[in-house]
């Protein structure tokens, strides 16, 4: 006879539970430590074991508005994030190093996103962001802000070669940083600065194209990254500290224009690089940033040409700095036609005789001289 009213009270407990929200979800919140400020909660760190995780959008009965600088890096086994649309502020390198995060939306209520939220996450190959988001926006997961002129974030999981869109303006710091699957990159002509971390740790980055317009290279831009060459656009006048340290792969960079403020630092460890320079610019004999300067300074002798029976080839001597790297390339000179590359080596002992064993296949043939 006792069974019923028992039961009774079981129900009677559970839907007094379900009344009072901030005790239901005490075991995912016990996953968080946090700040609150004017009734509203910040979580500051991550404390659970990973997986898909549902950041919750109230704790102890009040929003969760913000997640603070680090709050998640290095968590490896988080998975997904969903993040709530209470949320409108999330801090600097929040995500950042968390290696088995493969999913990211931003909700429409978050107004505010730090450098380098989502930096070094090796398998995230997209974030996405909510259409009605007022501030941001994601093209091919790729994170900018509303007005296409920031790139914020780019994916570290994505693979291949990226053209930055020609709207972008400007890059956030960090903005690339630890993508270890992205082999080259374009940059537009609008860009004036490459910021503080932008490609750090890019080791799968072997080809840059550098906008023409920039006139700075910041802290660790390329640093361990996989470039082989440069071509240094000639209104650069600063390359800072660390700017292509420990690049191993780096053989050569080309300068364009006066020598430019290098760091102590700014080529540590790169031990098969040399910096080359165009005759005329000025500065070069002053500056000592531990690598050998060398002038870029090939000539083609067309004067001493040799032209013989149409089975014969075409040949000219190309003269310069003792081993400077040079490719020759041919097109038949009329705009828009394409340069092809006939032959890349180097002036050993300063010279190099060139011959051209096709000349005769073509009705014109012109001729030029280009870095690698």
């Amino acid at each position: 006879m006792n069974n019923p009213p028992k039961k009774l009270h079981s129900i009677t407990i559970l839907r007094l539970l379900a009344a009072l929200p901030w005790l239901a979800p005490l075991s995912l919140q016990a996953q968080f430590e946090c700040t609150t400020n004017q009734g509203a909660v910040t979580i500051t760190k991550y404390t659970g074991s990973g997986g898909d995780l549902a950041i919750p959008s109230t704790i102890t009965g009040l929003p969760v508005t913000a997640i603070a600088d680090w709050a998640f890096a290095l968590c490896e086994t988080v998975t997904s994030v969903s993040i709530p649309n209470t949320v409108s502020n999330i801090g600097m390198s929040v995500f950042s190093y968390c290696n088995g995060l493969t999913k990211v939306n931003i909700p429409a209520g978050v107004t505010y996103i730090g450098a380098g939220a989502f930096n070094s996450c090796m398998s995230l190959s997209a974030i996405d962001v909510d259409p009605s988001n007022p501030v941001y926006r994601s093209i091919d997961g790729v994170l900018f802000d509303l007005s296409l002129t920031a790139l914020l974030q780019y994916p570290g999981g994505k693979v291949g070669n990226y053209t930055i869109p020609g709207t972008v303006k400007s890059l956030q710091a960090m903005a690339f940083a630890g993508s270890l699957r992205l082999t080259g990159i374009t940059i537009p002509n609008s860009v004036m600065t490459i910021p503080d971390w932008a490609f750090d740790s890019c080791i799968s980055l072997t080809a840059v194209k550098l906008p023409t317009d920039l006139t700075s290279i910041g802290y660790l831009a390329f640093y361990y990254s996989g470039l082989t060459n440069v071509v240094v656009p000639k209104g650069v006048t600063q390359v800072v500290d660390y700017a292509f340290a420990h690049c191993y792969s780096l053989s050569a960079v080309y300068f364009t224009g006066n020598a430019p403020t290098i760091g102590d630092n700014s080529f540590e460890n790169d031990t098969a690089a040399t910096l080359y320079y165009l005759p005329g610019n000025s500065g070069w004999s002053q500056i000592s940033p531990g690598l050998p300067v060398v002038p870029w300074n090939p000539q083609m002798h067309t004067a001493a040409a040799t032209l013989g029976p149409p089975e014969s080839p075409f040949a000219f001597t190309i003269t310069g700095s003792s081993d400077i790297p040079i490719v020759v390339e041919a097109g038949d000179g009329l705009p828009g036609t394409a340069w092809v590359p006939l032959q890349s080596c180097t002036l050993t002992n300063g010279s190099l005789y060139f011959r051209d064993l096709n000349w005769m296949a073509y009705p014109a043939r012109f001729y030029r001289i280009r870095s690698p």
